[in-house]
């Protein structure tokens, strides 16, 4: 106790302890947390799943990748090569969406000291992974997803390590000999680089180039289209015309390839292809939001109450950070912690409907109070009521004809120049397939936070009629007035318009004209667009200026809309039910608990649901 770095730190190995003891669950099935009891759980349930696990992966590590270099009988440490360490290796289990019973063997690279060279691999985002399907859809390739087994065993390693065998290769002869890894098995520090640095070599081989949106998002010019490959580590999604020559390529390379074909759940999200009133693939958290409201019952002990009676994320005009509830005990803020990050995932798989609630609570789970949990709590009540809302993955172009003969661009060539437009860039590949319209509705909610006195931003983007991207978040200025959070709410659109053009065109994708900006404030609009408008606050101006020059380069093009018929209301405040549904069900309610939505029942000047629904 009188130490506090030293009490801090047998608190965090208390906690660890914990952590690595307590029991897990995943899609039903119980985890192990070692071997014995992987094999005690196939003695109880009168099966071999884990036992069958454990002698698949050591007989691919040590006969099909030849991961490791027999040095004999471990006799001492004088025996340990010159320049390599001695470190451990683990055991992990894990049960796949398929209820697959998996074992990996993971070395302890926590153990080992950096070595100069880099450890970092990146991944294809999940922007690209919904962009990737959607051009899929778009020019009618076929998409295809596939894992590569047992990925990183794939590459040698960079690092100088080596183990002694224990137990589990007692039935291969080699318990108790000295190992040295030979390639990058998991767990290693730089075994990710190793093996991203080898899929890139062998991309090239195929004729494949990383996109200008990405480095793994691979692409390769097959005349009248791309064939694009997004890679997230070993999982991979394909887009073309043949698919089957892809694969047999990859697999002559010496890839060992599994769950080939037509995706139903790849990084989380849900694949699937509807029939309704109209044929087309959507995306989202269908299978996650089935799983964490499960992982609720085992947090609480109880099923998530019914959400009938529960319409809405948040009651609308709902204020969390006025709460004066009694604090959460450390248990509780564990719960709420992991709550919050559940619901986060959600909004990043597409459920942006409930995007505003999910920002609004994150900010206290720091330091959450009891009604907060409950406003959690009401959140996966939500859910359980809407749970099998997704992303219509819609490549019809909407029509904007009406807004063009409105449209009179501003000569603005004396303060902004001609300018040159965002994809502009000489090092983009040339256009190839259909064209798409960008869309983009921003709002901002003033005052939204009490305490602090920030408003809120929300933004929705469009190519066509698939939502691409969504933004919700609290601004980082205090606004004293509705004009200035909305011309910063319009300076965050504009700047996120920069980036997805420059990431479309990245893949080959043309895009016709400027990007159709909607918006409910008249007097930005209005100062957006002519040549008199200006504003005083230094912040204000940087904003105002930003966006006009984009109007006059042609990257953005503002109109008005009425605020009921704006979707990003949904972004940037607590929404009553009828609000809400109306605004996004053209987007994500295509289907409410299996069954088709009914026929929209709002109008307005450009009404969400007539504009975007086929019905």
């Amino acid at each position: 106790m009188k130490s506090p770095k030293r009490l801090n730190r047998n608190i965090r190995q208390a906690r660890m302890f914990a952590a690595r003891t307590a029991q897990r669950y995943k899609f039903g099935v119980k985890v192990p947390r070692n071997e014995k009891e992987a094999r005690a759980f196939d003695k109880a349930n009168d099966n071999l799943f884990w036992d069958e696990a454990i002698d698949k992966e050591l007989q691919q590590v040590r006969n099909e990748y030849n991961t490791f270099i027999d040095k004999g009988k471990f006799e001492g440490r004088n025996q340990i090569p010159k320049g390599y360490q001695l470190i451990r290796v683990n055991m992990v289990f894990d049960v796949k969406h398929d209820l697959r019973h998996k074992y990996r063997l993971v070395a302890g690279g926590h153990l080992t000291r950096p070595n100069g060279d880099t450890s970092y691999s990146s991944v294809a985002s999940l922007r690209s992974i919904r962009l990737v399907t959607f051009i899929a859809e778009l020019n009618k390739l076929q998409l295809e997803a596939a894992d590569v087994g047992n990925a990183y065993l794939e590459a040698t390693t960079n690092e100088k390590v080596c183990f002694v065998a224990g137990e589990s290769f007692e039935k291969y002869g080699l318990k108790g000999h000295l190992l040295i890894i030979h390639k990058a098995l998991y767990g290693l520090r730089n075994s990710g680089a190793c093996y991203h640095a080898k899929w890139a070599d062998s991309m090239k081989k195929l004729g494949f180039f990383p996109s200008r949106s990405g480095p793994d998002v691979w692409m390769k010019d097959k005349g009248d289209h791309y064939e694009y490959i997004a890679v997230y580590v070993d999982d991979l999604l394909y887009a073309g015309k043949d698919p089957k020559q892809y694969w047999n390529d990859v697999l002559a390379m010496g890839y060992i390839l599994k769950g080939v074909g037509v995706p139903t759940y790849h990084l989380g999200a849900t694949f699937e292809r509807v029939n309704g009133p109209e044929m087309m693939m959507t995306w989202g958290a269908v299978r996650y939001i089935q799983k964490i409201l499960d992982q609720y019952e085992k947090i609480f002990g109880e099923k998530v109450k019914n959400g009938r009676r529960i319409h809405a994320p948040l009651e609308p005009g709902d204020h969390p950070e006025l709460d004066t509830a009694e604090l959460c005990d450390g248990d509780d803020k564990a719960k709420y912690m992991s709550m919050v990050g559940s619901l986060q995932w959600a909004v990043t798989l597409g459920r942006i409907d409930i995007a505003a609630a999910v920002m609004t609570m994150s900010r206290f789970r720091v330091n959450p109070r009891k009604g907060h949990l409950e406003r959690l709590k009401r959140i996966y009540s939500y859910l359980q009521h809407f749970k099998k809302s997704s992303i219509k993955v819609n490549v019809e172009m909407p029509d904007y004809h009406h807004y063009d003969k409105q449209w009179s661009h501003p000569v603005w060539t004396d303060f902004y120049g001609n300018g040159e437009g965002v994809c502009d860039d000489p090092k983009l590949p040339d256009v190839k397939g259909n064209p798409i319209i960008m869309t983009t509705y921003v709002d901002a909610n003033l005052l939204h936070d009490y305490v602090t006195g920030r408003s809120c931003t929300g933004i929705i983007h469009l190519f066509n009629k698939l939502v691409i991207d969504w933004f919700s978040k609290l601004h980082n200025n205090v606004e004293t007035a509705t004009y200035g959070s909305e011309f910063t709410a319009m300076r965050s659109a504009v700047d996120q318009i920069h980036d997805l053009r420059y990431t479309a065109r990245g893949l080959g994708v043309p895009i016709i004209g400027p990007t159709y900006m909607f918006g409910d404030n008249l007097s930005t609009i209005i100062s957006s667009t002519k040549s008199d408008g200006k504003v005083s606050k230094r912040w204000n101006i940087l904003s105002f200026h930003r966006v006009r020059e984009s109007v006059a380069h042609g990257i953005a093009r503002p109109f008005h809309i009425d605020g009921k018929d704006n979707p990003d209301d949904v972004l940037s405040k607590h929404t009553s039910s009828r609000t809400w549904y109306e605004l996004m069900r053209p987007l994500i309610f295509w289907r409410v608990n299996g069954e088709s939505s009914h026929r929209s029942r709002n109008k307005g000047s450009i009404n969400m649901v007539s504009f975007l629904s086929d019905e």
